[in-house]
């Protein structure tokens, strides 16, 4: 083969390459923490991995197959999860408290934190990227902005045990009583069905749970930028 055609071959390559690595991948910091423990473990490296890249890695390809994230999962996405009390609704001027404690800590979501269109409606529930968390002796307060930080979600289940939910290939697990809780992604980790996805979002607060966070891997540009060992150190991480 002569040379023209080698650097036309590698082109194609590293172009296939670049377009199906573009965005941002999960990376395990290869160890388990509480939710609180986990946010700050993740933060120098830009924080924990969005629901949303959960649900790209889990549901949408099989990156979660990928040595990288063997032994993974089940982990935390940078999301918490709140809704009321099943049957009930979020009520203006009310705070969701969590209906379990945190070795005597309450967890606190303020209804000034509530978007409008949550408030009265049945089946409504919060899947949040908190702004702030404050802790203190007595309270853990998670802070949004409502109408930035906040996804309101419709049809949320009602009752204890495992309902299809968050599209087809989701699965969601919640309390009986209200939640502020930290959203837990997971492949089957728990209930044995198969090829289900797990939205685990009634999980107690001090279980510890995998740690990532989001990283952008930016393939070559140019041939003169790329070297053996560079394609063989990059094609390893995937």
């Amino acid at each position: 083969m002569e040379t023209n055609d080698l650097e036309k071959d590698l082109e194609r390559l590293l172009s296939a390459y670049r377009e199906k690595t573009k965005g941002p991948k999960i990376r395990s910091l290869n160890t388990e923490l509480n939710y609180l423990e986990a946010r700050k473990a993740a933060e120098p490296y830009g924080g924990l991995p969005t629901n949303a890249l959960h649900q790209k890695t889990l549901v949408e390809t099989d990156e979660w197959k990928s040595p990288e994230l063997k032994g993974y999962y089940p982990a935390f996405a940078r999301e918490m999860s709140i809704y009321p009390k099943a049957g009930e609704t979020m009520k203006k001027g009310e705070d969701v408290i969590d209906a379990l404690d945190d070795n005597g800590r309450k967890w606190v979501y303020p209804s000034y934190c509530i978007p409008d269109e949550a408030i009265g409606k049945a089946g409504k529930a919060l899947m949040v990227n908190p702004r702030k968390i404050i802790e203190e002796e007595k309270e853990v307060t998670i802070i949004a902005n409502p109408y930035k930080d906040v996804t309101v979600l419709s049809n949320f289940p009602q009752s204890t045990g495992w309902t299809q939910t968050f599209g087809a290939d989701n699965h969601v697990w919640r309390l009986s009583g209200a939640g502020v809780r930290p959203l837990l992604r997971d492949f089957d980790g728990f209930g044995g069905c198969g090829d289900r996805r797990d939205v685990g979002v009634g999980y107690r607060f001090g279980f510890w749970f995998g740690v990532g966070y989001e990283s952008l891997i930016e393939a070559p540009q140019n041939l003169e930028s790329l070297t053996i060992g560079k394609l063989l150190e990059t094609l390893k991480k995937h």
